[in-house]
């Protein structure tokens, strides 16, 4: 079992709060860009995905957009490369 197995619901989908619980354990002072991209088909659009993950991660001091950026991806389209 992987460690973000603990993060599966019963249904073993991963939850905006449990998402955002994983990159909470991952965050450091590197961290440049967030990419949410574990939205479903039907259930969980891009405004609830953003808002729910960014909220919990200013409640634990980690604003977005003040040392990374919370980026939105498309279900269907690869992210530009970029240059690390």
């Amino acid at each position: 079992m992987g460690p973000q197995a603990a993060h599966y619901g019963s249904e073993g989908h991963l939850s905006n709060a449990d998402g955002a619980a994983a990159l909470m354990d991952v965050i450091g002072p590197r961290t440049k860009r967030i990419y949410l991209g574990h939205r479903s088909a039907h259930n969980n659009t891009k405004p609830l995905a953003h808002q729910t993950v960014a909220d919990m991660l200013l409640a634990e001091g980690l604003p977005v957009g003040h040392d990374f950026s919370l980026l939105d991806t498309e279900r269907e389209t690869p992210e530009a490369l970029f240059t690390v």
